[in-house]
């Protein structure tokens, strides 16, 4: 697996069954609080691996005030 580290929001187009991964910062400053990543959209921790699917799909990383 090749690395392209993007800030987000980017896209890309990959192939259907080919492996991602997805990796967020645990921690994002922002200018009065420190916000501790929560989870991705599909439930995956802040690191993962995952299997392109063969439709488009949009990956979030959530975050809440620490």
């Amino acid at each position: 697996m090749g690395t392209d580290l993007a800030t987000t929001p980017f896209t890309r187009r990959v192939i259907v069954g080919s492996e991602l991964g997805l990796l967020a910062p645990q921690t994002q400053q922002g200018k009065k609080s420190t916000y501790v990543f929560r989870s991705w959209s599909d439930g995956g921790a802040a690191s993962q691996t995952t299997t392109a699917p063969s439709t488009p799909t949009t990956y979030t990383a959530t975050y809440g005030r620490g």
